[in-house]
């Protein structure tokens, strides 16, 4: 029998801007099946790894939404792995993921 469920796995890191509990910078996995016309959010598909909050109203382009946010346990040393289950949705088309991230004008470093 072949598996037709669609996940996928993948290793980071992340130190995002937040100060006071406030979540100002984040960011997004993100998938298209129409080559990149429309994309929708994977996190509520992340079975381990998963979004560790939300971002600020303030911020101009992932305002409100759940996001990798803050710094990750280990941060800069340790990756952590997040987990995708997409189960069939996917089956037989052709996807892009993509992985997004929104920033305030505040704060920025390399």
């Amino acid at each position: 029998m072949v598996d037709t469920k669609f996940g996928f796995s993948f290793k980071h890191r992340h130190s995002f801007e937040a100060q006071q509990g406030e979540n100002q910078d984040g960011g997004v996995v993100e998938i298209s099946d129409d080559n990149g016309m429309t994309w929708t959010d994977v996190g509520t598909k992340m079975t381990a790894g998963g979004y560790g909050g939300a971002i600020y109203a303030d911020n101009p382009v992932l305002k409100n939404r759940r996001a990798f946010v803050g710094v990750s346990a280990g941060y800069p040393m340790s990756f952590l792995t997040t987990t995708v289950d997409l189960g069939e949705a996917y089956k037989g088309k052709t996807v892009r993921v993509r992985f997004r991230m929104g920033t305030d004008e505040g704060t920025g470093s390399v």
